[in-house]
């Protein structure tokens, strides 16, 4: 029951949103807010905060800024190249 509550909640998220609110930014927030505070409170009530504990290396740090740049390479070519049509 749980995961089927996890799986339904960023569906039910878009829905308030964009049906109910008909609010494009507060459809992100609310998206994305559950995408992060499900896990979290999640973790929390289980007392098992292990999995969360991370140490940021210079590779990590790396890996991160490049393909953020590159993601948002693509997202410009991709625009750019649709703009017209």
């Amino acid at each position: 029951m749980e995961k089927t509550i996890l799986l339904m909640g960023p569906t039910l998220m878009i829905f308030i949103g964009l049906t109910l609110i008909g609010n494009v930014p507060l459809t992100f927030a609310l998206f994305y807010g559950w995408l992060l505070l499900a896990p979290l409170c999640l973790s929390w009530k289980k007392q098992n905060h292990s999995q969360w504990k991370f140490t940021i290396t210079s590779r990590s740090l790396l890996l991160g800024i490049v393909s953020g740049i590159l993601v948002l390479v693509i997202i410009f070519a991709a625009v750019s190249y649709f703009f017209p049509s």
